[in-house]
């Protein structure tokens, strides 16, 4: 689901050059999993037999096609968009989490808003999944202190950006920043 969401998200907005589909899925897979090309090539040529993205003969010799959505990938886009995130315990989960908080700038308007609400609510769970689980174990190791720090300035960061998108975000827990 997550390199189909990417593909798809990366040829949602125009034409769109290999060079360019592969550089915007890296981009959103890039902070969790990273696909090899070889990977990527296969699904974008698995997504055009399923002609859900189109690929279009350019007249520039230096750019042999143009991908692009088809009607049937903005829906498929769509419905992947609106698919609620699974438990954050899930590292794929997270890896869908990251690639649907980039590409909410182009999802329709109603998805959009379905998908940050369910980011809230992922990242809400991921920031109190870490405030449990930081008093037990990171009192006299400061590396994975660090890393609990960090993790929680990630989650209040997505969850800051998706205020300003007009989200509410569910309240931290006590002793955590809101």
């Amino acid at each position: 689901g997550a390199l189909r969401l990417a593909l798809l998200g990366a040829t949602a907005c125009r034409l769109t050059s290999l060079a360019r589909v592969l550089e915007t899925v890296d981009c959103l897979t890039g902070a969790i999993w990273n696909p090899p090309q070889e990977v990527v090539l296969a699904a974008l040529q698995a997504e055009t037999a399923a002609a859900t993205i189109l690929a279009t003969e350019s007249w520039v010799r230096s750019i042999p096609f143009f991908y692009t959505l088809t009607p049937a990938g903005a829906v498929a886009f769509q419905t992947l968009m609106r698919l609620p995130l699974p438990c954050p315990a899930s590292p794929a989960a997270l890896s869908v989490a990251e690639i649907k908080f980039c590409l909410l700038d182009v999802a329709e308007r109603a998805d959009a808003v379905t998908a940050a609400a369910d980011l809230a609510r992922f990242y809400s769970a991921c920031r109190d999944r870490i405030a449990v689980a930081r008093p037990d174990n990171a009192g006299d190791r400061p590396f994975l202190a660090r890393l609990y720090a960090e993790r929680t300035a990630i989650a209040e960061a997505r969850l800051k950006m998706l205020a300003d998108f007009g989200t509410p975000s569910p309240a931290a827990p006590p002793g955590m920043p809101a």
